[in-house]
């Protein structure tokens, strides 16, 4: 009995585990808003792809079809569970000049920008996120993006820029905060 060349061995299982499982939390994460929730869509993202991979059809690349599969599945559970998100009014944030941000940033030091950044990432809703998280952390092509999120690519233009705009506003009101509490 010859072993199927299409089906990834064992070790290739571990392999993409290990390269996918950060950023599938945290897209799961976002959008249940719980850990433990997101560990188990994790787990059954990851049962659903090894089990469907013999109908992968290698269109896209695995981490597209993959992360898709955990947005779906996260998806899924937030309706199952019923639980509603409320989107932050981008109107309520103050904003700051672009310059008085990039003069602001290059005063602080990493640790701090990693915080600030992740603080705003925080207040995005679980598309916007998704969205950025993609775009920036996994570089994905916008094409790639919309198979994931199922959204039109020229759609997702739209939603990127104005994802763009949220997490702007936000590192806005935090730098704005932050600069407060130094005076």
């Amino acid at each position: 009995m010859t072993a199927n060349p299409n089906i990834p061995k064992q070790a290739d299982y571990a392999i993409l585990i290990e390269k996918h499982k950060v950023l599938a939390f945290n897209i799961a994460l976002k959008i249940t808003k719980n850990q433990q929730d997101a560990e188990e869509i994790v787990q059954d993202a990851f049962v659903k792809a090894f089990g469907a991979y013999s109908g992968f059809k290698k269109e896209s690349q695995f981490s597209t079809w993959f992360y898709r599969i955990v947005f779906n599945t996260a998806i899924s559970s937030i309706r199952q569970k019923r639980i509603k998100t409320v989107e932050i009014d981008s109107t309520l944030t103050e904003t700051l000049a672009s310059n008085q941000i990039a003069n602001t940033l290059t005063k602080l030091d990493n640790y701090d920008r990693k915080r600030l950044i992740s603080k705003s990432l925080e207040n995005l809703n679980e598309l916007d996120y998704t969205i950025l998280s993609l775009y920036y952390y996994q570089e994905l092509s916008l094409k790639e993006i919309s198979k994931i999120v199922d959204k039109k690519p020229n759609y997702l233009k739209v939603l990127l820029q104005r994802a763009r705009g949220k997490l702007y506003n936000s590192l806005s009101a935090s730098i704005k905060k932050e600069l407060n509490e130094l005076i």
